[in-house]
């Protein structure tokens, strides 16, 4: 499942009921040129996913691609809007 917004893309792939999810924060030189910047920007996204979504590894393998419009966002503009796409994510699958 695949599910987008100008700032983000979070993709969902099922696992095998045998394997823990993983999350993925996908942040690209042509997002952010400095490896500081894109570390900064995957760490404030982990944060965001663990306050917002806790259970989202159960349902599968999440990856999540920050956009530069993303990228460029401070911390509560990105949670605001990583927090509503999560929602949606969670709606879909029907574990809201």
């Amino acid at each position: 499942m695949r599910v987008s917004s100008p700032e983000f893309d979070i993709l969902l792939k099922q696992k095998p009921a045998s394997e823990k999810g993983k999350l993925g924060v996908v942040v690209s030189k042509k997002t952010a040129a400095l490896a500081v910047a894109r570390n900064k920007i995957k760490r404030r996204v982990r944060v965001i996913v663990r306050m917002a979504a806790p259970d989202l590894q159960k349902l599968g393998h999440v990856r999540i691609v920050v956009k530069p419009l993303g990228a460029r966002q401070k911390f509560s503009a990105m949670k605001l809007g990583l927090t509503a796409l999560l929602r949606v994510v969670q709606k879909r699958t029907g574990t809201l």
